[in-house]
């Protein structure tokens, strides 16, 4: 049996990420922090994507959840600890780009 991988996504630090979903790639640019200790923000990351996926939400809400929880993670002085009361803050500020589609096309 194949399974078929559904994201990719390179971290690019304070930067975002680039991801790719189902022929289309997306640029995530999160909002300007003062990073205290970006330790486990990768992992935080990665928790914020199965969040948002336990929870269905559409592509772009996956990689919004997955960028803002790496986010908040880094302007924390605690390892792997968010406050989850910033979530919405955070996640209203991020952008979210479709960059390119496997058809060919620019779609920027």
């Amino acid at each position: 049996m194949v399974t078929e991988i559904e994201y990719i996504v390179v971290s690019l630090g304070q930067r975002g990420s680039i991801a790719y979903h189902q022929g289309v790639f997306y640029k995530i640019t999160p909002p300007k922090v003062q990073a205290v200790n970006p330790v486990g923000s990768g992992d935080s990351m990665v928790a914020g994507f199965a969040v948002a996926l336990q929870r269905n939400y559409s592509p772009e809400q996956v990689l919004v959840y997955g960028n803002a929880f790496g986010t908040l993670n880094a302007i924390e002085e605690k390892t792997g600890f968010i406050d989850t009361n910033q979530i919405d803050y955070i996640i209203n500020q991020m952008i979210v780009d479709r960059i390119y589609s496997l058809s060919g096309k620019s779609i920027r």
